[in-house]
């Protein structure tokens, strides 16, 4: 027993031109671009997306640089002598204020007696500005110092 069916259904698609080579149709070409246009959406975005994310984590690395760095310095610093001032980190410029937050106190030597120094503790803070004008501040402590005696006078 033989099924007869359409003839589109056993009929082989013949995609030659009218000169008889095989190829796509215009149309077929456009739906070929249009589909892998459309595939590539997401991907265009994904790229984006990791482009916004570097350049998010340069600028943070930035940040993160130019807080050591300020840090650094102002471990350096005796804000009894320089209570404020401005550096140039090469990144950012720093502005510091120092106030300080208890009374000065002499520096204990070994076995109990005053020495030469007075201490207090300062509250620093720290403004950064970078050159597209963004601005990032923070505090730390630091210890201020100053002699209260020649190094001669003890001997």
């Amino acid at each position: 027993m033989r099924i007869v069916g359409p003839d589109f259904i056993s009929a082989k698609k013949d995609n030659t031109d009218s000169q008889g080579t095989a190829g796509f149709s215009v149309l077929e070409a456009i739906i070929a671009i249009a589909i892998l246009s459309i595939a590539f959406l997401p991907l265009l975005e994904l790229q984006n997306q990791m482009a916004r994310t570097t350049i998010a984590l340069e600028r943070n690395e930035e940040l993160m640089q130019a807080k050591r760095s300020a840090l650094a310095y102002v471990r350096s610093l005796n804000p009894m002598q320089n209570p404020d001032g401005d550096i140039d980190l090469g990144t950012a410029q720093m502005h510091w204020q120092a106030t300080p937050i208890s009374e000065e106190r002499p520096v204990l030597g070994s076995g109990g007696q005053k020495g030469r120094f007075v201490a207090t503790l300062y509250d620093v803070k720290v403004t950064l500005t970078f050159e597209n004008q963004r601005t990032q501040s923070f505090s730390t402590h630091a210890t201020g110092w100053r002699a209260t005696a020649s190094m001669l006078s003890r001997f």
